[in-house]
Order: structure tokens, then sequence, then C-alpha cells
């Protein structure tokens, strides 16, 4: 009986928070910038060779073991075994970032100012397990912006290449001709 009662009570508090959550999360839901950085649904969209394929693979992978990737998806994976609807934030978070819109952290309820610095902290934090691996391994960390600029070099890189053979997949599919 006990058992019960302490999880109705555990649902109870979870039906709060996502109530509160959805309350003050609606006024801060801000569309990303037209500049930012990686266009998930042109990544998505984009008919790569085989060769580039591998490339992107490979310097996503790279990005993800010598970057902050690692240590965010280990704060994301323990604070959903810890505390399991938090598993609702990052699917949330997720859906967001898919549909262009900013992702919601912690910091987006602070002053601007605290919200920076806490943001900081948690990027320093985030980047630690990402910064003893690229050690161990004897490679450089990539933070966000140089992890980012890899991948837009690569599609860059595809982008040069589908305008200069006009006869490639992807031109075909921005004409709506047939191949």
């Amino acid at each position: 009986m006990m058992v019960i009662m302490r999880l109705l009570g555990f649902i109870k508090n979870t039906i709060i928070l996502m109530a509160l959550t959805g309350q003050l999360g609606c006024g801060i839901i801000r569309k990303k910038e037209e500049n930012s950085f990686p266009p998930v649904k042109e990544i998505i969209t984009t008919p790569l060779s085989a060769e580039e394929h591998n490339e992107l693979l490979r310097e996503t992978t790279r990005n993800i073991f010598y970057g902050e990737a690692l240590g965010r998806t280990a704060v994301a994976a323990g604070s959903t075994i810890v505390f399991p609807p938090a598993a609702l934030y990052w699917l949330g978070n997720l859906a967001l970032d898919l549909a262009g819109y900013e992702t919601i952290g912690p910091a987006s309820f602070m002053p601007p100012e605290a919200g920076k610095e806490a943001q900081s902290l948690y990027v320093a934090i985030v980047s630690a397990p990402g910064r003893i691996v690229a050690t161990a391994a004897g490679q450089n960390f990539r933070d966000q912006k140089s992890a980012d600029q890899k991948i837009k070099n690569i599609l860059e890189k595809k982008a040069v290449k589908d305008q200069a053979d006009p006869l490639t997949l992807q031109s075909a599919i921005k004409t709506d001709e047939k191949i």
C-alpha cells in the first residue's frame, strides 16, 4: 500500500511539474536564428554518395567522442535513470530542435547574465568527458563551434560539387526533373 501511495505522489508531482513547465515554457520558446547550425532538415534530406556518407559519419562520431556531446549524453542518460520523467524534457527539447526552435534549459528561466554563467558552467561540466577522451586518443577537443564547422565544411563541399555537376541527383530534385 505504501508503494502505491508513493507512486501516486510521484505521478502527481510529475504532472504538476509538466504543467508548470508547459505554462512557463510557452513564453520562452523562440525560433532559431536563420544562420544557426546544423541545419538538421538539410542534413537529413541531402542525398550523399557512399564516400560523403562515410566522411560525414566519421566526423560526426569524432565530434561526439572528442566534444561536448559525450558529456551531454551522459547527463541526459543519467538524469533519465535517476528521474525518469526527465525523458520528457529531453524528448521535448529534441522536438523543439528538429522543428527549428531554440531548446529550453535552466538558463532560459534566468536573467540573461546569470543564464550565461549557468550555461558556461554546464558546458564546462559536459565537456570534461570529451576532453578526457580526446586527450587519451591524442586528438584535439572539439567545442561546439569547431564541431559544427567540420560538419558545415563537408556539406559545403557537397554543395559546391552539386553546383559544378548539374546532372546530380540533388539538382534533379531541386528542379523536379526525372532522372
